[in-house]
């Protein structure tokens, strides 16, 4: 029969090779896993090995995820149509108005500054009085 004070000794014993094993594991770990390592390391009871491991494996498959939804992310912005300035369709089909007398864009020869004549710049506020 084992004595109480024998496997209290025991129970400390396995705890410290526990904690020898997950100081060893987050010790050779790469240094992309510096936070999740610092973090553990700043604790005041260490995680058994098991758990630094379950906590390690979290951290892979939430970095996969991330990766993963970037990746399709930008593979779904890749097969979307380019459209110019995301103007609607409609805006193309409307007719810009031409001038008649010079050929310009965007008048009409009724406000065609060649025709009536160029305003006069500062001309009104020079009879203006403050």
């Amino acid at each position: 029969m084992i004595s109480n004070y024998t496997c209290d000794i025991l129970c400390s014993i396995f705890d410290t090779q526990q904690s020898d094993a997950a100081m060893k594991f987050l010790i050779g770990l790469n240094e992309s896993y510096l936070a999740l390592r610092s973090q553990l390391l700043l604790t005041s009871l260490l995680p058994s090995s098991a758990q630094v491991y379950a906590l390690l494996l979290q951290e892979v498959s939430q970095r996969e995820l991330h990766t993963y939804s970037f990746t399709e992310a930008v593979a779904m912005a890749a097969k979307q149509p380019i459209r110019a300035f995301n103007r609607p369709s409609s805006w193309k089909d409307k007719k810009k108005p031409k001038c008649t007398h010079c050929g310009y864009l965007n008048y009409t020869a009724d406000k065609c500054f060649q025709l009536i004549g160029y305003p006069l710049a500062g001309k009104d506020l020079e009879d203006q009085e403050c």
